[in-house]
């Protein structure tokens, strides 16, 4: 966005996403890059709200009194579709272009719809989802740089994990974490500020399992248990403790087959180019995460296959009626607890 202007800009952008901050981020930048040309006069509409077409179209044909150009923005995309004759405006402005520049909202778009595949061919799709996992880890950081603070990875892994996978949240939580007067933010600065409010995130038992943290791995099903699991793009919070422990058992499994190909192809003496490609890790997670990984492995090793049979036990206890949680506590305490604690 920086460079907004460095090309040539469309009259109409689809923002796609969920994440309110980053729209809000978007929509502001580009006004100030609007703002370079002259006065911006800017309208916001409800999508559902009636005669909405009619009403847009005129303003986007009538530019401010004392020069500039109009900026209308459509909250509810997926409802503005729906009047009558609005989707196929939308798409003859964006393969002709058109007065004003228009930005339409939506949480979600089929992807296989006409309108986005014009808009993703036109390049008028801006993507304002929620950051997750890795890329929502380096984007803390970045903020936090942009904050001027430094804030340690295990820091950040920590409030990522006291506030589940919502970006807007996670960024929202960390400028009040740079209100502390200090440069360096650590883990014991989070755990003091950050409070534990959050669905657990669909992969905070994985981290904690991959990194060999049984401390982490506990809060991370105790939460599960207690807040249920938060799955990604909305799609809903799992809160039956049936299900919270069918998931689990299900990540839990997924861990211990990424360790074991690690920890095989570690003794193979394989590179960590080769491991991370295996393990279809980008860059930051190579740099980052493998080292964890590795060494969970290797401290895993032999025990592999007993850990597998246990996971077995587990599994049809837990169907069998047993008690779910307890049941995963105590695996967790076998699976990671240091050699002199292992019963």
């Amino acid at each position: 966005m920086e460079a907004l202007f460095d090309s040539k800009v469309l009259s109409t952008y689809l923002l796609v996403g969920e994440s309110l901050l980053r729209r809000r981020e978007y929509i502001d930048l580009f006004k100030s890059s609007l703002k370079k040309r002259g006065e911006v006069l800017v309208s916001r509409f409800e999508g559902s709200e009636e005669g909405i077409l009619g009403r847009v179209g005129g303003l986007l044909k009538t530019p401010p009194l004392f020069g500039g150009t109009s900026l209308v923005l459509i909250e509810d995309g997926k409802e503005f579709l729906r009047k009558e004759g609005a989707e196929e405006w939308v798409l003859k402005r964006i393969k002709e272009g058109g007065q004003g520049f228009l930005l339409i909202c939506f949480e979600g778009i089929e992807k296989k719809s006409s309108l986005y595949k014009v808009a993703s061919s036109a390049k008028a799709v801006v993507d304002v989802s929620s950051l997750t996992g890795d890329s929502l880890m380096m984007e803390l950081k970045r903020r936090a740089e942009r904050l001027g603070i430094e804030i340690s990875s295990s820091a950040v892994r920590r409030l990522i994990e006291l506030v589940g996978d919502d970006f807007d949240f996670a960024v929202s939580e960390l400028q009040k974490v740079a209100l502390l007067p200090k440069k360096r933010i650590n883990e014991e600065d989070v755990n003091g500020l950050v409070a534990d409010m959050a669905s657990g995130s669909q992969f905070s038992i994985s981290n904690g399992i991959e990194r060999f943290e049984l401390e982490s791995s506990l809060a991370a099903l105790w939460r599960a248990f207690r807040n249920g699991i938060r799955l990604q793009k909305r799609e809903g919070v799992i809160t039956k403790s049936e299900e919270v422990a069918t998931y689990l058992i299900g990540q839990i499994t997924s861990s211990l087959i990424k360790l074991r190909k690690v920890y095989k192809m570690v003794c193979a003496g394989a590179s960590d180019g080769k491991i991370a490609e295996a393990l279809s890790m980008g860059e930051w997670a190579r740099e980052n995460v493998l080292v964890f990984l590795k060494k969970s492995g290797l401290r895993l090793g032999k025990r592999m296959n007993e850990a597998v049979e246990r996971l077995a036990e587990l599994d049809r206890a837990v169907k069998g009626g047993a008690d779910a949680k307890m049941e995963i506590e105590a695996y967790l305490c076998w699976l990671l607890a240091s050699e002199g604690k292992r019963k």
